[in-house]
């Protein structure tokens, strides 16, 4: 997931709209699960939840929509998958998830 050309237009996008400097992955991250500790080692802590958060909700809606992709044919739209993150975001907001708003807080 860390190297996937999609995935590489995805995070900076992702990233951007929380005020977050563009932690993409780096051509030499040979992991996924690598790539997300050198990052989280990078914030402070009192915004580590809602990174933590992002890149869950990242890596899961850049999963579904590849599923979508392989398995009914869809067409591969990083704007697609960025909307979906933003609206299951809200839904978890509206569940009680605050740590999400943290970093939108931190970005204004």
């Amino acid at each position: 997931m860390s190297g996937c050309v999609f995935s590489r237009q995805m995070w900076p996008l992702l990233f951007r709209h929380y005020g977050l400097p563009d932690f993409s992955p780096f051509p030499d991250d040979k992991s996924f699960f690598g790539w997300w500790m050198r990052i989280i080692s990078l914030v402070p802590a009192n915004l580590k939840r809602g990174l933590n958060s992002l890149l869950t909700l990242g890596a899961w809606m850049l999963w579904k929509h590849r599923n979508d992709c392989v398995f009914n044919g869809a067409n591969p739209n990083v704007q697609a998958v960025l909307r979906n993150i933003f609206e299951e975001a809200h839904l978890w907001y509206l569940v009680g998830a605050r740590s999400l708003t943290l970093l939108e807080v931190s970005a204004r």
